[in-house]
């Protein structure tokens, strides 16, 4: 018996507009767990000048979990960035 192949659905971005950003400062924390992703994405926070004794707090402000495949995207993505900042630091850089 035959196995018919189904051509894949195409699958179009939808933006949302409303979607709100959040800012990370730091990653706290990176777990593989065999099939997913997990990142805690935070942001530090810094107490008045005057209770400067008490020292700063990291909170997380997102909890990305990512499939195998969107962590591989996303490494991707990530190393083509960091090669662009790199050679655009490179190019700023005065000559020796």
């Amino acid at each position: 018996m035959a196995i018919q192949q189904q051509q894949p659905l195409p699958i179009g971005h939808v933006d949302i507009v409303e979607l709100a950003e959040t800012f990370a400062d730091s990653v706290n924390n990176v777990v593989w767990d065999g099939q997913t992703l997990r990142v805690d994405l935070c942001v530090t926070r810094y107490p008045p000048p005057d209770q400067m004794g008490s020292g700063a707090k990291r909170y997380p402000v997102c909890r990305l979990v990512l499939t195998a495949s969107a962590a591989t995207d996303l490494y991707e993505r990530l190393r083509q960035s960091s090669a662009a900042i790199a050679k655009g630091a490179e190019a700023r850089k005065p000559p020796a």
